[in-house]
């Protein structure tokens, strides 16, 4: 009977270490919202002027549903197309556009993208990801290049609803691209970075501008993505069932 008690004890302590444990995850992740108005968006402008606009849906778990993608939409001298956006409202937020210009001058447009967060706390680990496709169509070459005042084609920001307050989540990217002939040139790009103050955050805020010179097309693939930090209360939660184990294993040892 004495040596069964040290086993007992030790599984009841690595049962509390794995409850812990699924509790602080609970806890750190705690940013799961839902789709209301004006929280899930999207929204497609073409030189400041907003060509069409909807809202996406999240199922039980969070993950976004764009039902109906619009795909290509053809205006005088140019197409825009949104042809994907996936992700969770957890919070991440994937898409896949594109736009051309032959309308003889250069062209701007932007993409963006609304996430609810849920009030979602510092401290905030953040990261992006951006694949460029850009192609010149005849050989006189062409560029796409930034718009935003960050200057990167990507810009992302978390925003408090009330009182009103924006912070840079240090993951804008997107340099742009050019070509000197006709043809096509990549480029892939990532970025990390992090949010150590303000908020709570209601919304994160994802918007793709760029610029387009005549007689070229491009097409975007990229996330934004941001993770809370766990507390550090967590830790020593964890802290004295682990010397629990650790004492333990010693005694038995002995």
């Amino acid at each position: 009977m004495s040596k069964a008690r040290p086993v007992n004890v030790a599984y009841r302590l690595a049962l509390l270490l794995l409850l812990t444990l699924s509790a602080g995850n609970l806890a750190w992740a705690g940013t799961m919202s839902v789709c209301g108005s004006g929280d899930c968006t999207w929204a497609i402008s073409v030189d400041g002027n907003e060509v069409m606009s909807g809202m996406y849906m999240a199922d039980a778990d969070g993950n976004i549903i764009l039902a109906s993608p619009p795909g290509e939409i053809v205006g005088a001298g140019y197409t825009v197309s949104l042809d994907n956006m996936y992700g969770n409202i957890d919070p991440l937020v994937g898409f896949g556009l594109g736009a051309t210009n032959t309308s003889g001058a250069a062209k701007t447009f932007a993409f963006a993208f609304s996430l609810p967060l849920g009030g979602l706390s510092v401290p905030i680990n953040t990261a992006a990801d951006l694949g460029t496709t850009f192609t010149a169509f005849t050989s006189a070459g062409g560029s796409v290049f930034p718009t935003s005042g960050t200057g990167k084609i990507v810009d992302s920001q978390d925003i408090v609803i009330s009182p009103f307050a924006s912070v840079d989540k240090g993951v804008d990217i997107g340099a742009g691209l050019s070509t000197t002939s006709m043809g096509t040139v990549l480029n892939h790009e990532m970025a990390s970075g992090s949010i150590s103050s303000g908020g709570p955050y209601d919304l994160m805020s994802v918007i793709v501008a760029f610029g387009l010179t005549d007689q070229t097309g491009v097409g975007f693939s990229g996330y934004v993505e941001q993770i809370a930090v766990p507390e550090p209360a967590a830790f020593w939660l964890v802290g004295p069932v682990l010397l629990g184990l650790v004492g333990i294993a010693r005694r038995k040892a002995a």
